[in-house]
């Protein structure tokens, strides 16, 4: 089955006029339409657009595409599902939260937002309360409250073995972020540092561009010790350990998003404020959800060009385009779209 999947940029376009030609190209290319919660929570904050989306998918006889969870560990399985939008809207709304984020209050720490927290809260919080839901779990257990097997209590108790020693390295890391972050930005740092920032990297063309990108700045990262594939969160760095399960792709296409905007490349804007810093995380996850289908609309050249570059490194044979002004005289609805 071949799909397309939408940034939420062009959902609202194609509300403003542009279905019919969108539409066109779908059936055109025999595709089938797909979405994500991530398309869900960027309707949700619509204001006051939320049927219209929600219809607007309805029509399209989307599908949601999702990740398979099981004792709330991801399978590394990602599933399709025939699923009403204003009925998911309504689950996640009853939710009254986004779906669980690692690292994201650090990330936009990192990037100069958060005033409100310390790298050491972004940082040891997060694990501390990791602690306290690995230590009821097992205390449940051993109440006759759960149903764990041996090999999951076994697992439990060697995650809780080594929180103590992470929080000390953390603890540390932290620290010196805190202090840095004192003195100037952690990007503006990384820029002086490397001697390389958007208007170097925005000159990368491709192919190749995530190794480029690295042979610029790798000698300041820690290469060759480092690799490529560490720094780019492909791998566990040494204080990490392996992951619980493998990163699945979208996990992977996230990674080198948000290290290539970090370092600068088609860098989105303002991201030390958070509705800009949510907008470029919305962004981050839809190329991450839209791996899995076989065309990617979306009218966000500086999202388009990241994600071209996340895909050539991964070797993602996906169609990343977006919807161009119409012109009549070049003959129809198809003149819509561009890479």
């Amino acid at each position: 089955m071949n799909t397309i999947y939408f940034d939420h940029n062009i959902l609202d376009r194609m509300l403003k006029g542009a279905e019919p030609a969108v539409v066109n190209f779908i059936e055109k290319h025999n595709l089938e339409p797909i979405w994500s919660d991530e398309n869900i929570q960027e309707i949700i904050k619509s204001q006051g657009k939320e049927y219209e989306f929600c219809e607007l998918l309805v029509r399209l006889k989307a599908q949601r595409i999702f990740e398979e969870y099981v004792e709330f560990k991801s399978t590394g399985h990602i599933l399709l599902e025939v699923k009403n939008p204003h009925e998911r809207l309504a689950e996640l709304k009853e939710l009254k939260c986004e779906e669980a984020s690692d690292g994201k209050e650090f990330l936009e720490k990192f990037v100069g937002g958060r005033a409100d927290l310390t790298f050491l809260d972004a940082l040891v919080n997060p694990l501390l309360e990791q602690k306290v839901a690995l230590e009821k779990m097992l205390s449940d257990f051993r109440k006759g409250n759960s149903y764990l097997s041996t090999d999951q209590i076994q697992e439990l108790e060697g995650s809780l073995e080594k929180i103590p020693d992470l929080i000390e390295q953390l603890t540390l890391q932290a620290n010196e972020l805190d202090e840095r972050a004192n003195s100037s930005s952690l990007i503006n740092q990384i820029e002086e540092f490397s001697g390389v920032g958007p208007v170097q990297l925005n000159n990368i063309k491709p192919p190749k561009v995530v190794e480029k990108i690295w042979g610029l700045v790798g000698h300041c990262f820690g290469a060759p010790k480092t690799t490529l594939e560490q720094w780019f969160g492909l791998e566990p760095l040494p204080i990490q350990g392996p992951p619980p399960v493998p990163i699945v792709l979208s996990g992977k296409v996230n990674a080198i998003y948000h290290q290539l905007n970090m370092l600068g490349y088609w860098r989105d804007s303002k991201l030390n404020k958070s509705s800009r810093f949510n907008a470029s995380w919305s962004d981050m996850v839809h190329a991450g959800m839209a791996s899995f289908s076989t065309v990617f609309l979306c009218n966000d050249k500086a999202m388009r060009l990241k994600t071209k570059a996340a895909y050539e490194y991964l070797e993602i044979d996906v169609l990343v385009v977006g919807v161009v002004e119409e012109r009549q005289e070049a003959g129809g609805p198809e003149s819509y779209f561009d890479t």
